[in-house]
């Protein structure tokens, strides 16, 4: 939002109730629907998350989670596919903007998850608002301390600039929606062919780490690992690598240290697993 001068604006009132929550899938929830917004607002545009306690009752509270934007809204029909998977909106304008059409779909899938509703509310021009509702238990908090001790042990990702190598698009999207949740700077590259031309190009250091596929055209994972290990620079030679494939067993974690990988990394992606594999590999 600051590349594109955007306003963000949040409009918070929490009042004092403690609730119980899965707070990683209402993040990653609110996250993407921020991001939508984000790349669907034109430069010097606005965005406000907003957040109430609709109802409450003894022992449960509602609350209401809105994304709202003054981007170029959606006509009526796609609204209504909005959260179909692989759908997109075939405009000149929404062709510019990346993406597999999952984003939505995933969100909604986070928000079923919690037993909650989403919808949305567009017009072509003048934006789109996102609304999450959801019903929590209430709770009381064992130590507020025991928070900002959590806060404290989290690793700080904020500076660390990965490459992603992924052949899949849905799988691509997934991963950097997960890894920029976490706060990781993500480029992504189709190919080991790309992942080696965006290391030899880019200047030396500019990626902490390489999250790397195996099996992908025009050149696998092995040998682009093998292929950026002889590159004459020491620094782009000796990038951290971690392979990332669904190929677990024994033999597979071998065959990618002996390519010169540093980690494994086992699809579907265990976000505990991969943060603990890049802690380790970046030393932090």
């Amino acid at each position: 939002m600051d590349s594109k001068q955007i306003t963000f604006i949040r409009e918070w009132e929490p009042g004092e109730t403690w609730v119980m929550c899965d707070r990683g899938q209402l993040s990653r929830a609110l996250m993407n629907m921020l991001s939508n917004a984000c790349k669907f607002t034109p430069e010097g545009g606005r965005v406000t998350l907003a957040m109430q306690q609709a109802e409450k009752t003894d022992g449960t509270v509602s609350c209401e989670f809105a994304v709202r934007d003054t981007g170029i809204g959606m006509s009526p029909e796609f609204a209504e596919r909005l959260f179909t998977p692989f759908e997109r909106e075939k405009t000149s304008t929404v062709s510019k903007v990346q993406g597999t059409g999952l984003g939505m779909a995933i969100t909604k899938s986070f928000v079923d998850k919690m037993g909650g509703t989403i919808d949305v509310k567009t017009k072509q021009g003048e934006g789109t608002m996102l609304t999450i509702r959801l019903s929590f238990e209430t709770a009381v908090p064992k130590e507020q301390p025991d928070e900002e001790g959590e806060k404290g042990n989290r690793t700080d990702f904020r500076d660390v600039r990965l490459l992603l190598v992924e052949d899949n698009p849905i799988n691509q999207e997934i991963a950097v929606m997960l890894l920029s949740h976490e706060g990781f700077l993500v480029d992504c590259a189709e190919d080991g062919q790309a992942a080696v031309d965006a290391i030899v190009q880019a200047e030396p250091g500019t990626y902490d780490a390489v999250l790397m596929d195996i099996q992908m055209p025009v050149m696998d994972g092995y040998q682009a690992t093998r292929t950026i290990r002889a590159l004459d620079d020491p620094v782009r030679a000796g990038v951290p690598i971690v392979a990332m494939t669904a190929d677990a067993f024994q033999e597979d974690q071998k065959k990618a240290y002996d390519a010169g990988m540093q980690g494994h990394i086992a699809k579907p992606i265990d976000v505990k697993q991969m943060l603990d594999t890049l802690k380790s590999v970046l030393g932090r």
